[in-house]
């Protein structure tokens, strides 16, 4: 593919030194923040909220055994209900989603909705009432604000029920947050199915604390090797872009277009030999006329 513009978002950020500020609902976990100072050179704080949280965590589940998952989830769906309360299922896909909607339709009935696709916005458009069950996929945590009814608030408020281990603390936050806004009743609980992602655990080290540890060292090293490495790329492709630039501004100010055009190149990639590499590589002479 041919860059002939390149400017990444640290860079554009930069520009603007200490007059540009950012705001997010989700700061994610340590890790991410560290990374986040390091690369950005910023500062990072919590404003408190205008009302105080009062969701409830109820933890996290983790299963091996797919029966066992699946059981757990329907029984915790179905516990609600029972308390006149509404539920989110959030699953990781959507033919994941489509198999819990399929089980819990023939027990709800008409109290069962989808929000799979944009297509199913309808579905947290209107406001949420009692005993009702929204199987997602995590579309749902994308900003989604989904209103409740004040009798669904007196019950006990939204419950937010995650069928598997975001990708990272952030992610997580995020789909926590659907229940308890501005103040509301809600509660949030993990349902996982491990799948040996990290490698195979004993028995007392399958639990939700546990796992999410390895998965926030394992995000560490990556954004970690990501600053590492790929920066060092990024910033290259910016110092050439920036005497590209210059070049342009400077020595070819008086081309015209279709000169400038053959400046630019044709994006081809040519691949060379371990051997002609070791001898020096590949030489390029450009011959044209001024």
């Amino acid at each position: 593919m041919k860059i002939l513009i390149f400017l990444s978002n640290i860079s554009f950020f930069k520009r603007y030194n200490d007059n540009i500020y950012g705001v997010t609902g989700t700061f994610g976990g340590e890790n991410f923040q560290y990374i986040l100072r390091e690369i950005y050179k910023i500062s990072l704080f919590k404003i408190p909220p205008n009302k105080t949280s009062i969701l409830i965590n109820e933890g996290g589940i983790v299963c091996i055994d797919e029966e066992i998952y699946k059981n757990k989830i329907l029984d915790d769906i179905k516990q609600k209900i029972l308390m006149n309360r509404s539920v989110l299922l959030i699953c990781n896909s959507i033919a994941i989603g489509k198999e819990f909607y399929d089980i819990l339709i023939k027990d709800y009935d008409k109290n069962v909705m989808k929000y799979f696709t944009e297509d199913d916005k309808e579905t947290i458009e209107k406001i949420l009432e009692q005993k009702k069950i929204i199987v997602a996929t995590n579309l749902a945590w994308r900003g989604t604000d989904i209103k409740i009814s004040d009798e669904l608030e007196k019950k006990g408020g939204l419950h937010i029920l995650v069928s598997f281990l975001p990708l990272n603390q952030r992610i997580e936050d995020q789909n926590y947050g659907r229940a308890g806004r501005k103040g509301q009743n809600g509660s949030h609980i993990l349902i996982m199915l491990y799948k040996n992602e990290y490698g195979p655990l004993k028995k007392e080290e399958l639990n939700i604390d546990n796992i999410k540890k390895i998965r926030d060292k394992n995000e560490f090293y990556c954004i970690n090797s990501l600053k590492e490495n790929e920066m060092k790329k990024i910033l290259l492709k910016e110092e050439i872009f920036k005497d590209f630039c210059y070049f342009l501004k400077t020595v070819c100010k008086n081309y015209d277009n279709y000169e400038k055009s053959n400046l630019e190149g044709r994006g081809t990639v040519i691949k060379i030999s371990i051997e002609l590499e070791k001898k020096g590589g590949l030489h390029i002479l450009v011959s044209f006329y001024l």
